[in-house]
């Protein structure tokens, strides 16, 4: 697999939570004597050839075919001159322009969930004259000429309109030779949300004489070179290709892509553009034969979808039908679509954590009204459920806390002689139940806190959502860092309440070093997006409660005896 953005935020996360974990496990084995130490190229020929295997990498040098846009490919006589028009299609969910300059789509505009309206169009980056609006058509070989921006004409006739806007919208381009007719039919998708549905339909106009090309879509994104990156940026947005084949799903950043990528050799299920929150995919009613990603340039990537040749006889038509989903990536929209698309929502190796947890974040939504409550509840919930757990570490803490007198004077019965040292600490940590690794039991908890770190973060209902005062996006980070600075605070209440008094160097060294714990944590949450630092934080308060009552109870013991 191509490494993708979210399994560089993965690798990245991963290590500081593991980095987290060690520190744990160091800062537990404070409050008691260290353990004893263990014992130590494809053809072509102008006719239906089809390369046999798959290729993977940099894209195979091919002779005779072109893949750079809608570029002529053999000599033909200019066409007439056309007017640009744009036509509007619009459902409750979303508003789409149309424009007959390549017969592509230049705007699209979210207009349902009201949340997703304030990203304005999806395609805003792009400039107005661009060449490269996404739903382009190229042909590979050198039968049918399209030249790069190529003006398409209305078919009105063909078209049906609703009012201001349109249902159907037909766009031909005539050969000026008169050899063939090409014609691109957007339709409202009634179905399912965000979804058009296009159909590319090339007739042999001839009377004698057969016409063969292979069909290519192109799904194009535009990088806006003036969009500044910070390196304070943890976790930036990227443009990203996107090629579902039938058994796996390959996925490459604008800022990797140097050279092209080709894969063949497996069905194409579907093919796109994404960012984090939003998808331009074409899902072909007959999957593609080959999926090619590439930059064009300089500040575009494109990925397109090629289809087997196909050969048009005199006066016959020959057509190539797609699922247009122009949207969000809401994961069960996505589903209901089909062709696995939801499988562009990247929540990586613990998906099948990601899943339920999501699941349970919506439905507790439906029941509030408010992403930032749902997120609350669902933390409460994970808490009580792992509730036993901690309580398990917070219990065994307590409990070193009060051997530590005892493990002081074994360490001075015996400070001459380590073995007899390390045998009597055992005994003692096994006759009170207590275990040295104490907080490992937390460290089974990773998985959870990574799986809701990754839903939260890949969850698009969570874009431009409002919880309460600042907080209107929880995707974005805390404008003030009020979330992350009290994070840091409670964490450092917990640690000082878990930290004892020493007299060993060595110990208290390493609790110094500890102290700096809720300030890496907090540096790593500041620009991170808020939900996922509210989850942190009410997560860590309850902790922090549990803790507290565990602590009374050792105290009100102590008190009796």
């Amino acid at each position: 697999m191509v490494d993708n953005q979210d399994d560089y935020d993965q690798k990245r996360f991963l290590i500081a939570m593991v980095l987290s974990g060690i520190i744990l496990i160091v800062w537990q084995i404070f409050f008691a004597p260290p353990p004893p130490e263990p014992p130590p190229a494809e053809p072509q020929s102008g006719v239906v050839t089809q390369q046999d295997g798959t290729t993977r990498g940099v894209q195979q040098d091919e002779p005779s075919v072109k893949l750079t846009g809608d570029e002529p490919t053999a000599t033909a006589e200019p066409a007439a001159e056309l007017e640009v028009v744009e036509h509007v299609m619009q459902t409750p969910n979303f508003r789409v322009a149309l424009s007959s300059a390549g017969a592509r789509v230049t705007s699209v505009t979210i207009t349902e969930p009201e949340q997703y309206a304030a990203e304005g169009s999806l395609l805003k980056t792009f400039p107005k004259d661009s060449v490269h609006f996404p739903f382009g058509l190229a042909f590979t070989q050198n039968s049918i000429p399209l030249r790069r921006g190529l003006v398409w004409a209305f078919v009105p006739e063909a078209s049906e309109k609703n009012g201001a806007s349109y249902n159907k919208v037909v766009y031909r381009h005539a050969d000026p030779g008169g050899r063939f007719e090409i014609d691109k039919i957007y339709q409202l998708q009634t179905k399912h949300a965000y979804m058009l549905e296009l159909e590319v339909v090339v007739r042999n106009k001839l009377s004698q004489g057969v016409i063969s090309d292979r069909l290519a879509l192109d799904i194009t994104g535009h990088q806006d070179p003036d969009e500044e990156t910070s390196f304070l940026d943890m976790l930036p947005d990227n443009l990203e290709a996107i090629c579902k084949l039938d058994e796996d799903l390959e996925r490459e950043l604008f800022d990797s892509l140097k050279d092209p990528l080709s894969f063949d050799g497996s069905p194409v299920r579907w093919a796109g553009v994404n960012t984090r929150y939003f998808i331009f995919a074409a899902v072909p009613l007959d999957p593609g034969s080959k999926c090619v990603m590439e930059r064009v340039d300089e500040d575009y990537v494109r990925t397109r979808l090629i289809h087997n040749d196909f050969s048009v006889l005199p006066g016959a038509q020959t057509s190539v039908k797609y699922q247009i989903f122009s949207g969000p990536k809401d994961y069960d929209r996505l589903s209901e679509v089909g062709a696995s698309l939801e499988e562009a929502v990247d929540f990586g190796i613990l998906t099948f954590l990601c899943r339920p947890l999501r699941w349970a974040l919506v439905l507790f939504y439906g029941w509030l009204g408010n992403w930032g409550l749902a997120i609350i509840l669902l933390t409460l919930i994970i808490r009580l459920l792992t509730w036993p757990i901690n309580q398990k570490v917070y219990v065994n803490s307590e409990k070193m806390k009060e051997l530590q007198p005892k493990l002081n004077e074994i360490k001075e019965k015996y400070k001459d002689d380590q073995q007899r040292q390390a045998e009597a600490t055992m005994k003692v940590w096994k006759e009170e139940g207590v275990s040295p690794l104490g907080c490992l039991p937390m460290l089974l908890q990773f998985p959870i806190l990574l799986a809701l770190y990754f839903m939260i973060l890949n969850s698009v209902e969570l874009y431009q959502a409002e919880f309460a005062l600042w907080y209107t996006d929880l995707s974005a980070p805390d404008p003030y860092f009020v979330l992350p600075l009290l994070m840091g605070a409670v964490m450092y209440v917990q640690q000082k309440m878990m930290i004892t008094a020493t007299d060993n160097p060595q110990m208290a060294q390493m609790q110094a070093v500890m102290k700096f714990m809720p300030i890496m944590f907090t540096a790593f949450m500041l620009f991170l997006p808020s939900g996922v630092v509210l989850y942190y934080f009410v997560s860590l308060v309850l902790g922090l409660a549990q803790q507290f009552l565990i602590k009374r109870t050792y105290r009100a013991k102590a008190a009796a005896a």
